[in-house]
């Protein structure tokens, strides 16, 4: 298994609930800011997403939680690549949540199609967006989806 891509952040007071721990919208939120952050730093960057109207739509989102996450505790998200369809027109994202230590604390896949904004309909990343997308570590039980 390869190197996967990460980005740090602080949970920030908006990201907490009323449990006292980083709520469910914030653990997608921070997984889509690591998704555009990586294809910024590979090459396809906002703008890219914006003349194309090309943007990515989630499909479907599935979380686990191994342990709380508290308000201003520095985490490390990783971003792989855990899945993708032939036509390129689908992929699946998987983040891992970490403390500094390293511990899991929570795992998020994520379906998401490539989405044209104007058809409003699914379709199939430019060639530049699919070579940024080929060069996310790949997990271990990575799988070709229908």
């Amino acid at each position: 298994m390869s190197t996967p891509f990460t980005l740090e952040f602080m949970t920030r007071w908006s990201d907490v609930d009323g449990n006292n721990h980083m709520g469910n919208s914030s653990y997608l939120s921070h997984a889509t800011q690591t998704r555009f952050v990586y294809f910024a730093k590979n090459g396809f960057e906002p703008h890219h997403f914006d003349a194309l109207n090309l943007g990515l739509a989630a499909i479907s989102d599935s979380v686990t939680y191994k342990s709380e996450i508290r308000f201003m505790q520095p985490i490390t998200v990783e971003l792989w690549c855990d899945g993708l369809n032939e036509a390129r027109s689908k992929v699946r994202f998987r983040n891992i949540f970490r403390d500094q230590a390293g511990t899991e604390l929570a795992q998020l896949t994520s379906l998401i199609i490539w989405f044209d904004k104007v058809k409003r309909k699914k379709t199939t990343p430019p060639e530049a967006a699919f070579t940024a997308l080929g060069r996310l570590a790949k997990t271990s039980d990575f799988e070709l989806l229908s």
